[in-house]
């Protein structure tokens, strides 16, 4: 089973924002996702840190996976045990479930940060790069 870690960083909050992910096999690191993508929220940088993990792991050809985050509001959103409210998030959330849809098997996992390390330094890494808009 693959594994995909995701977390967003912005700062302030509202602020800049950073998204990092990894996405691995067993010991291997098959892809990393640094991100530096301008102004927006903490909460919207958990849920494009988390879309461009899925993506990614889709474009690898991954048919089943486990995701991670230290978000406990994303994980919860996600996985239907917290509603949607912000009608800004919405959208994020509707396309995460698209995404999820793509896999065969699919789970998403709370972690604490401590656990999280990898993704939350590429996040914080991206936050400090060069913000180039799309």
């Amino acid at each position: 089973m693959y594994q995909a870690y995701s977390d967003g960083f912005c700062k302030p909050n509202p602020g800049i924002m950073g998204i990092g992910g990894i996405i691995i096999d067993g010991d291997k690191t098959l892809a990393e996702i640094c991100e530096n993508l301008g102004p927006g929220t903490n909460n919207l940088a958990e849920y494009l840190a988390l879309i461009a993990v899925l993506r990614k792991s889709l474009e690898l050809g991954i048919q089943k996976i486990t995701a991670y985050s230290d978000s406990e509001l994303l994980v919860n959103q996600v996985n239907g045990k917290y509603k949607v409210k912000n009608k800004g998030i919405l959208e994020h959330w509707m396309q995460v479930m698209k995404l999820v849809n793509g896999f065969q098997q699919f789970s998403f996992e709370w972690i604490p940060r401590e656990k999280n390390q990898m993704a939350d330094k590429l996040s914080e890494k991206a936050y400090y790069k060069r913000y180039e808009p799309r």
